[in-house]
């Protein structure tokens, strides 16, 4: 250790840790770098941002509470908005060079669910749709017009596979609750409505966007993530759903690897959308909760809560966020159980 250094310093052995001198002022903090071996994720630790008992860490010089709430209410909503300010980054460079994934036109079934009707039906990934009850199929709009309506009533099917032409019998099956209508662009409409459905899938194909239709489609993900998220709060029996754990997290990236490697950032950017906006619910220790602690403290006119309250409020926190952990991965395992039941689609011949 340089000579000149007060012997306080000698006793720092944690980085980043605070020392005093013998009256208890602070002298110095000691800087931590690390190299990451990828170049992902990460946080922000601010010196003085640990509360101390009668509120001594705001007389930690240039720390964390010693500046007014409302400076510090900003800097906590700084990291969840870059989080989605990346995330749109990369889903716009994504849209733009990658292209959109929209459904093809062609009649050709690119997935028959093994659950599904149009697989009770006959139907097997590969097959073009040529008519349906006697009327030529061009378009796959036409397969979901024809389908939506006959609800639990027979429709006849002549299909192509493999140059082999096939007539089958397949019974639409009403979906249990309301689903997104889609339009003759195959895009969906904004209507929501109960529908026939034959569980099954047209091929994908990806269109690149220009910069204005890019950046609007990533948009769309933040605000379809919120969406979501306030109809869970609203309607709990539909989180199943739409939450997913890292189990799920695990799953899809590795569906995405398969697919390659532009839809793996666009995965990566998903993801950095919803981090930062889950970041933003009003829950300690999450940044949205210690924003809501700062505003109050703008009321309290900077004083700082007493250290009960910041128990009270850091105990409620880390309650509700046990309980969300439990609960996602509940979910998790029970989405991977009833996948793992489901029955595995035999071989297409026939």
């Amino acid at each position: 250790m340089p000579e000149g250094l007060p012997k306080a310093l000698e006793s720092c052995s944690e980085p980043g840790e605070l020392v005093r001198d013998p009256a208890g002022a602070y002298l110095a903090e000691t800087t931590n770098f690390t190299v990451r071996a990828l170049p992902l994720g990460g946080f922000v630790r601010i010196r003085g941002m640990t509360p101390e008992a009668q509120g001594k860490e705001t007389q930690v010089p240039g720390g964390f509470y010693s500046k007014p709430p409302w400076q510090r209410l900003i800097v906590l909503f700084a990291g969840p908005l870059f989080s989605v300010l990346a995330g749109l980054i990369i889903l716009t460079a994504h849209e733009m060079i990658a292209g959109e994934q929209v459904m093809s036109h062609h009649p050709v079934l690119a997935e028959v669910m093994p659950d599904g009707a149009g697989y009770k039906g006959g139907l097997r990934e590969g097959d073009r749709i040529v008519s349906i009850d006697k009327q030529p199929i061009s378009d796959f709009y036409e397969v979901v017009k024809q389908v939506r309506s006959h609800v639990g009533k027979p429709v006849s099917f002549v299909v192509d596979r493999a140059g082999k032409m096939m007539n089958l019998q397949v019974t639409p099956m009403l979906e249990d609750r309301p689903s997104l209508v889609l339009g003759p662009n195959l895009q969906p409409s904004g209507e929501m409505a109960r529908q026939a459905k034959l569980q099954v899938r047209p091929e994908l194909v990806s269109v690149r966007l220009g910069f204005v239709d890019a950046t609007r489609a990533a948009v769309e993900v933040p605000i379809v993530t919120v969406a979501s998220l306030f109809e869970g709060v609203i309607h709990p029996s539909k989180l199943k759903e739409q939450v997913g754990g890292p189990v799920s997290i695990v799953r899809v990236t590795a569906e995405a690897t398969h697919d390659g490697v532009a839809q793996v950032f666009r995965i990566a950017g998903i993801l950095s959308v919803s981090l930062g906006i889950f970041n933003l619910l009003p829950i300690f220790p999450l940044d949205g909760g210690q924003m809501l602690v700062s505003f109050a403290e703008m009321l309290r006119r900077g004083r700082r809560l007493s250290m009960k309250a910041q128990g009270i409020v850091a105990t409620m926190g880390f309650s509700a966020i046990l309980m969300l952990v439990v609960s996602v991965l509940y979910i998790d395992l029970q989405r991977l159980h009833n996948d793992n039941e489901k029955p595995s689609a035999p071989s297409t011949s026939k």
